[in-house]
């Protein structure tokens, strides 16, 4: 396989998931038993507000049309007023972006380099993986938080800064956060070595070998994109990092439905992204490594 008919078709069945998530989605919200409507509208939102509302998503028009407004504003990030906080839910979003970027981003940056550094062969791995499955990640990050926070005092419990960082200089605020994500990223860093960067190589590998690949390329990153979700989702939560996931779990708890939504559709989307470009990285590897008959695979 050439390596740009690899990217263009990693990055259709990636623009094709996105769409359907978004699609599915829909259809959950309009298949609930209760008044879909509800996802927007809150009944302590004044009547102009839920005026508004009703204009900006169609949720007066038919269905068709609603779904047509519904990723039209999606794709211009208006995804409605935050029950719980009072906001747009895009506004809320746009927060936490710079955390979510930055834990993820450090975390995989890391994950990749000592992956590639080791360049162990799958067969020597295979039972450290088919274990690492079997870690409770939630009791890992707890144990953590126990050893490093509250007996050793080396790290902070949660969050991503201090208070008293927050009005302070980008120089100070820089050795805060890294503090702050030690922690964190150390944790996502063990499960992206044993379980996901595996996954992803093992699937990217065997749609460059194969001729005809029996997993199609959306559905490989539909799967490992739920995959990494998961794996944010737990980490953020447990370690208090505000994220898009992490905030998914406030907005669930507080009934906030169109906050939930959105955090939802950006982290999910987020995490295709970021594994489409993982998938063409190792991919473009592999077909390197077998058009060079002296080079290792990777």
């Amino acid at each position: 396989m050439l390596i740009h008919k690899f990217v263009i078709t990693r990055i259709v069945g990636g623009v094709i998931v996105v769409f359907l998530t978004l699609s599915v989605l829909f259809c959950v919200i309009h298949a609930l038993p209760s008044d879909p409507t509800m996802v927007y509208i809150s009944p302590r939102m004044s009547p102009e507000v839920k005026q508004d509302l009703i204009q900006r998503f169609a949720l007066d028009k038919s269905l068709e049309t609603q779904y047509i407004y519904y990723l039209k504003n999606f794709f211009q990030g208006d995804l409605g007023e935050s029950f719980y906080f009072g906001e747009n839910v895009w506004t809320i979003l746009k927060d936490r972006t710079t955390p979510t970027v930055i834990l993820l981003g450090c975390a995989l940056l890391f994950a990749v380099f000592l992956d590639t550094l080791s360049n162990r062969k799958y067969a020597q791995k295979a039972v450290i993986n088919h274990g690492a499955y079997l870690i409770p990640f939630t009791f890992l990050g707890l144990l953590v938080i126990f050893i490093f926070s509250f007996r050793m005092d080396l790290f902070p419990i949660g969050g991503w800064i201090s208070q008293s960082a927050k009005s302070a200089p980008i120089a100070d605020r820089i050795p805060d956060v890294l503090h702050h994500l030690v922690l964190p990223a150390g944790v996502l860093i063990i499960w992206l070595l044993i379980a996901y960067i595996p996954l992803v190589k093992t699937l990217s590998r065997g749609s460059v070998a194969e001729k005809k690949s029996l997993i199609p390329p959306g559905l490989t990153t539909l799967i490992m994109g739920s995959f990494l979700f998961y794996s944010l989702q737990t980490v953020m939560t447990i370690f208090s990092w505000p994220g898009y996931q992490g905030i998914l779990t406030d907005a669930s708890l507080n009934y906030d439905y169109a906050l939930a939504l959105g955090a939802l559709l950006f982290g999910l989307i987020f995490c295709f992204v970021v594994t489409v470009c993982l998938e063409i990285f190792y991919g473009i590897l592999t077909l390197i490594s077998l058009r060079s008959p002296t080079a290792s695979p990777s």
